[in-house]
């Protein structure tokens, strides 16, 4: 069965290193490396809301929340629990927390190849709100900005 935990700045060594592994899986052309993680934990109020299994991280969704408005930066899910509806629970997880805190919006930006984030984000009714033009590159690609209202 799966768990999830919210980590701070100061439990996020506890996992440092399997996440770090899994976000350049997921993300092998822009996984940020430990010393991006521990400065947008310092800049930016970053959570992180961990899917754990026997204590083993199976995703985690990377977030910041400033005031009444959220961010969400990143989300990686092992291969073998994509097809399992993780991402979706991580969102889901995510999504309650917020609306706990009093989160009026949620923003993300995803590649526009990226059509199963799209419908994940989809699902959970975030709305495109904007389009940049040949942002992403290795592919190039657009990049979209969706917006959750709570």
């Amino acid at each position: 069965m799966n768990c999830f935990e919210v980590l701070s700045k100061d439990s996020f060594h506890i996992y440092e290193k399997e996440i770090s592994q899994l976000d350049l899986d997921c993300f092998p052309t822009s996984g940020w490396d430990l010393d991006q993680w521990l400065t947008l934990f310092q800049n930016y109020q970053l959570k992180v809301l961990l899917a754990l299994r026997d204590e083993k991280v199976l995703g985690f969704v990377a977030f910041s929340n400033i005031e009444n408005e959220s961010e969400l930066l990143k989300i990686g899910v092992k291969q073998a629990e994509r097809k399992l509806s993780l991402g979706s629970q991580l969102i889901k997880k995510m999504i309650d927390l917020l609306h706990n805190q009093n989160t009026d919006k949620v923003f993300l930006e995803v590649r526009s190849d990226n059509q199963n984030a799209i419908k994940l984000y989809s699902k959970y009714q975030f709305k495109l709100i904007n389009r940049r033009k040949n942002y992403y590159q290795n592919p190039l690609c657009d990049a979209l900005i969706y917006r959750l209202e709570m």
